[in-house]
C-alpha cells in the first residue's frame, strides 16, 4: 500500500507540474506548490484521500445494494400486480357467467310462475266444475231415488192388479164355463 501511495503521490506531482505549464485551460485548477509540504503532510492527505474514496466505495456498494433490493421489491409488487390483475380477470369472468346463470334461473322461476298460474287457473276451474257435478249428482240421486220410488209404486200397482186379475179371472172362467 506504502508503495501505492508513493506511486500516487509521484503521479499527481508530474500531474501538477504538467497542469501548471499548460496555461491554456480555463478549466485548470492550479495547486500551490508550498515548501511547507512535508512528507508527513502529503501522506496523510493521501491517507486521507484513500480513506474518502474507502468510504465512497462503501457508499456506492450500499447504494447498489438498496438499488438491487428496490429493484426485487418492485420484481415483486409487479408480479403481485400481475397476480391480481389475473384474479381479478378470472373473478369478472365467473361474476359475468353469475349473472348468466341468475339471468337463465329467474327465466326459469317467471316461467314456473306463469305455469302454476296457469295450474292453479286450471284447477280453480276444476274445482267449480266438481261442484258443479256434485250438485248434479245430488239432484240426479235424489230424481233416482224418486224414480226408484215410483217404479215401486208402479211395481206394486202392476202386482195388485195381476193379483186381482188372477182372483177375478178364474171366477169370470168358471161363470163364462
Amino acid at each position: 500500500m506504502v508503495s501505492e501511495m508513493a506511486w500516487l503521490h509521484t503521479h499527481m506531482q508530474k500531474h501538477t507540474a504538467e497542469c501548471a505549464s499548460n496555461e491554456a485551460g480555463e478549466n485548470v485548477v492550479r495547486l500551490r506548490n508550498s515548501s511547507s509540504s512535508t512528507p508527513d503532510n502529503t501522506q496523510r492527505a493521501l491517507s486521507l484521500v484513500a480513506e474518502a474514496a474507502h468510504v465512497i466505495r462503501e457508499i456506492e456498494e450500499h447504494a447498489a445494494a438498496v438499488e438491487a433490493h428496490s429493484e426485487a421489491l418492485l420484481s415483486d409488487a409487479m408480479a403481485q400486480l400481475q397476480a391480481a390483475e389475473e384474479r381479478i380477470k378470472f373473478l369478472e369472468s365467473d361474476r359475468k357467467t353469475a349473472e348468466i346463470c341468475i339471468r337463465a334461473f329467474e327465466a326459469k322461476v317467471e316461467e314456473i310462475q306463469t305455469i302454476m298460474a296457469e295450474a292453479d287457473s286450471r284447477m280453480r276451474a276444476a274445482e267449480e266444475r266438481l261442484s258443479h257435478a256434485e250438485v248434479q249428482a245430488g239432484r240426479f240421486a235424489v230424481r233416482a231415488k224418486e224414480a226408484e220410488k215410483a217404479l215401486a209404486l208402479i211395481e206394486e200397482a202392476i202386482r195388485t192388479q195381476l193379483i186381482t186379475k188372477r182372483r177375478v179371472a178364474p171366477t169370470t172362467r168358471s161363470a163364462v164355463a
